[in-house]
Order: C-alpha cells, then structure tokens, then sequence
C-alpha cells in the first residue's frame, strides 16, 4: 500500500468517524457546566453545587459555587460580564471575569483571570440547532394524560424513549407514571409552548429510575421552577424563574432569575440517538487542531518527496 493511498485511507477512515459521532447527543462546552446561561444570572441565599458559565451579568448574595470541585478546565465560574457577588463563596477553581468585579464578604482562594474561554455566541448557536433536531426525532413511545397525571409508555427496547409531550398539560401534571422502560435508559421530553412551569411529581419522579433524562423546551420563554426536577435542562430560549425547590442536573437556559438550587447529581452523560445530526459550531481552537494535523500531513508529505 503506498503512501498517498494509506493517507487517503486514514483521511476516509477520520471522516466516517466524525460522521459516526454525529448522532451522539452530547451538550458540548455547557454539558461540562452545572448550570450554563446565554444572558444575566441573579440570585440569593442558595447554590449551584458545580461549575456555573454566564454570558452575560453574575449578580448574587449569599451564595455557594462549585462545592463539589466540578470546575472545567480550572474554571468554577465563568462570567462574560460583570460579577457582583455579596456574601457567599466560589470553591475548587479560578473565575473568568469579562467585565467588572465586586465583592464582599466573599470566600475564594483561586486566581481571577480575563481569558474569554468561551464562545457563548456560537454555544447559544449549536445548542439552539441541537434542541430543534431533537424536536424532530420520532418518536417511540407514547404520552397520555390521566387525572392529574402524566403517563408515559415505551414502545420498544430502544435504549433511547422520546416522546412529544404537549406543554399546556405538562403545566398541570403533578405526578408521572412509567411502563415499558429499563432502568438507565434516556429519556427525551420534547416539550412545546412558550411559557411553562414545573410542578410537584412531574420531574423528581424520574429519579428512582437512574434515567438520562433530557426535558427539551425547544420553543419555550418563560420556564418557572414551580418544583424540583431531576435531568438536563434544555430550554435555551428562556428565561428562567422560581422559588426555592432543586434541580438535579445540568440547566441551560436563556437567563437565570430564581433562587432554586442546582445538584450535579443528575447531569447528562452523553449517549448514542439514533437520526440525531447537529451541525456543530467549531471553536477557535478546534481550527487550531485541524491546521496542526493538516501541517503534519503536508510535512510527512514534503519529508517522503525529499528522500526518493
């Protein structure tokens, strides 16, 4: 096999492993995160127990980040803006301020830095493209609404379920009932309506299963945190408010207003979906990698001309 068709081969071979990786839902920079925000973030008297990413203003009193040492790539809080932070404490890693800072009473022994490590225009993009692709994936199985409840039926043995669930009765629900699952299985909601509202059951009942559970609101503005929930958060158009209750697992969103706390417990692991393609938005860096390994093919290259 020569040289130039072994390269080829290699090049063929990198291509249908990228194409293969492209039904994996994965949420990229802000999966890494706890909980990760386009815009402004205000809160009081509660915490986000892993790493938090802001695009826009950090405004808080009395309050916790990253006590659980999740920060991402030495970063525990990350703010595109300004940072206002008035008693409380960021733990286990470095914050990334943009703009202004000021504190008081505040507990932080990491290094503040001003390296813009990331890129919230083409996240927002990339994430907004992948909740509308989950929003078109089949579905297999089915969702009915009894009494007060929400029930939700599997139809195969497909380690992923989705299920289109419609947003004026999710609104009302206070519980859910499962049949046909297997525990660990994922699970996409794919939520419509503009402006919704989390209520008691209908999220933490989903815990006991170990499931990979994400709730898409894919069209929604408004998101209120009516009670706890447990799963991946992906509303990425909304603004999200509400009181004190718990969130376990990742949250992205438009804004964070509320003073409802966030636990790692329950972030997404990334998983195979069959059909799902998502155009990714390359970063900086990743322009970077690709000219590197073009470099070192050209140079191989130039080296085997030199020495016929």
């Amino acid at each position: 096999m020569n040289w130039m068709f072994k390269s080829a081969v290699i090049a063929t071979l990198a291509m249908q492993s990228m194409a293969a990786s492209a039904d994996v839902l994965d949420f990229g920079v802000a999966g890494q995160f706890n909980v990760f925000v386009f815009n402004n973030f205000t809160s009081s008297y509660s915490d986000v127990e892993g790493a938090v990413a802001v695009g826009g203003n950090f405004n808080v009193t009395g309050y916790a980040v990253n006590e659980l040492n999740k920060a991402v790539a030495g970063n525990s809080l990350v703010v595109g803006n300004n940072l206002t932070y008035n008693n409380g404490s960021v733990k286990n890693g470095n914050i990334d301020v943009g703009g202004t800072t000021s504190t008081s009473s505040f507990g932080f022994t990491g290094a503040y830095t001003d390296s813009d490590p990331i890129n919230f225009t083409n996240e927002r993009t990339y994430l907004l493209n992948l909740s509308a692709s989950l929003n078109n994936l089949v579905n297999t199985g089915t969702a009915t609404y009894n009494y007060s409840g929400l029930q939700l039926t599997a139809s195969n043995n497909s380690s992923a379920q989705i299920f289109d669930i419609d947003g004026s009765f999710f609104n009302s629900r206070n519980n859910t009932t499962f049949s046909g699952f297997s525990a660990g299985q994922t699970i996409i909601l794919n939520i419509s309506g503009s402006g919704l509202t989390f209520n008691g059951g209908t999220g933490t009942d989903f815990a006991s299963y170990g499931f990979n559970v994400v709730y898409n609101f894919y069209e929604a503005t408004a998101l209120s945190t009516g009670s706890g929930a447990t799963g991946t958060i992906l509303a990425p158009l909304a603004d999200i408010t509400g009181g004190f209750t718990a969130i376990n697992g990742n949250v992205i969103a438009n804004s964070w207003n509320t003073n409802t706390q966030v636990n790692v417990t329950g972030m997404f692991k990334p998983t195979e979906i069959t059909g799902l393609v998502v155009t990714p938005v390359p970063e900086p860096e990743s322009y970077g990698m690709l000219l590197v390994g073009l470099g070192v093919v050209g140079m191989l290259a130039r080296r085997r001309k030199d020495h016929a």
